[in-house]
């Protein structure tokens, strides 16, 4: 952030000044700056980074454990106060992860895990770090430290396959079935005018007959984040990134479906930016470039956790969740009321398998002529008992996972550096359990010969690259 320059564009006179840094100055050249601004007052360094963040296509993060206790020690050697950013890793569960614009306005996408090197892992681990730091704060004080709790045990368990449940048009079909989440308008409407602020929208416009089946070139007035091509039910190619005047070839058919991704909201850009490309979807016309004749007559899909869930598993048991999610959230309002006025009957899914016998369930390979893009898959699976665990997925590039309801985050292997998405013991569940899968690629493995299912393992370790 450079505090040489920061504090330099004013301070508030009521509200005490502090500053933040790392291992990249030391606490003494870092204070003197504060001294510029704060003339009295106590020396805080209100965050002291003891890693950073990760972004998808980069390496993972690290900070030596020996370096950051060493600085600790000098800034606590200062009579300084501290806050430690962070002391626990967390998780971007769901949508939640975010974005940093680069210094030339490039997109630097945080992955699920905000791991962040921290001396607690996303799980409440301890760490070496976490040990060597602990070893400096015994230094400045008289008492023993408190006892350590120890780790939690993880789930262990091998390879589970998944099969497709929904092909993108299938999943379409069932929105029109129900009536929901549907928008009409004569031109494609942001995000933020079709009232989703995360999550997707399928835009659908009306292909004049005269290029159906035709190779057209589309010029786009403004989209972003990521836009993925199905041309008649086939996944055809994805683009990504936020775009202005962008110009795509492409061999259209009858029917054209863009599902534009929200990848992230801007957190941070650089002194200087002036434009943050938060206008999520399709933002303006859409024309075809040799005639400048625009697309017109455009259906909007609405693709939530509400959406994604509900539409997929209007059966799924209701002691498997009833009393675990919190009710009257805008996500579950729907999905109660509809399971407390289902029979009992209506919720029993048979056979619930031991986890053992999902490859039984399963064979290992599918339909090589299997074309349409599958944009849901599913697994079922039964536990005894719960802890802690990493999902790693197989086969798979990028997708969104759900896991019982809970929208455990992206995944995306091509990318990394994250490999694993951290699962916390309540969102498993003794008995039944249900991973659902969005798909959000052209599935790879189909390509084998034979093709075979992708799967998915709990492990107990993370791998953030």
């Amino acid at each position: 952030m450079g505090i040489r320059t920061t504090m330099s564009c004013g301070t508030t006179p009521e509200i005490f000044a502090t500053i933040d840094f790392g291992t990249e100055i030391t606490p003494e050249e870092a204070f003197a700056q504060q001294r510029k601004y704060q003339a009295k007052g106590p020396l805080v360094n209100s965050e002291y980074y003891t890693g950073w963040l990760d972004y998808w296509g980069s390496p993972h993060q690290r900070r030596g454990a020996d370096v950051i206790a060493k600085h600790l020690k000098d800034i606590l050697t200062t009579n300084a106060s501290l806050n430690l950013y962070m002391l626990h890793g967390g998780t971007n569960f769901g949508f939640m992860n975010g974005v940093d614009i680069g210094s030339k306005g490039s997109r630097l996408i945080s992955p699920t895990s905000y791991d962040y090197d921290a001396p607690l892992s996303e799980a409440g681990d301890t760490t070496w770090k976490y040990f060597k730091m602990r070893e400096v704060l015994q230094q400045f004080n008289a008492n023993p430290l408190p006892a350590v709790p120890a780790n939690t045990s993880k789930l262990v368990q091998g390879a589970l396959r998944i099969p497709p449940l929904k092909t993108f048009v299938d999943f379409k079909g069932y929105l029109v079935y129900w009536g929901l989440h549907v928008i009409e308008s004569d031109s494609p409407k942001p995000m933020s005018e079709l009232g989703l602020g995360y999550g997707f929208v399928c835009y659908t416009p009306r292909i004049p007959p005269k290029y159906q089946n035709k190779t057209v070139t589309l010029v786009f007035d403004e989209m972003s984040d990521e836009a993925i091509f199905v041309v008649d039910n086939v996944y055809k190619f994805s683009i990504g990134g936020a775009v202005k005047n962008y110009e795509l070839k492409i061999e259209l058919g009858v029917e054209l479906d863009i599902l534009v991704v929200n990848q992230g909201r801007a957190a941070y850009a650089p002194k200087g930016y002036h434009y943050l490309q938060e206008c999520k979807g399709i933002c303006g016309d859409v024309r075809f470039k040799d005639s400048n004749e625009t697309l017109k007559g455009w259906k909007q899909y609405n693709i939530n956790d509400t959406t994604i869930w509900e539409e997929n598993h209007p059966n799924f048991p209701a002691e498997n969740y009833i009393g675990k999610i919190t009710k009257g959230s805008d996500l579950m309002d729907r999905f109660f009321e509809d399971c407390e006025n289902r029979k009992e009957d209506q919720f029993k899914i048979q056979p619930i398998l031991p986890i053992e016998n999902n490859l039984d369930r399963y064979p290992s390979q599918i339909k090589s002529t299997q074309k349409e893009y599958q944009f849901v898959w599913e697994s079922f699976f039964a536990l005894q008992n719960t802890t802690d665990t990493y999902l790693r997925m197989k086969g798979f590039n990028k997708g969104q996972v759900y896991l019982n309801m809970y929208n455990l985050g992206r995944f995306w292997q091509e990318k990394g550096p994250q490999k694993t998405l951290f699962v916390p013991k309540n969102y498993l569940q003794a008995g039944l359990n249900v991973l659902l899968v969005i798909a959000l690629d052209d599935y790879p493995t189909q390509q084998l010969n034979p093709p075979q299912y992708p799967e998915f393992e709990f492990v107990v370790q993370p791998d953030l690259g």
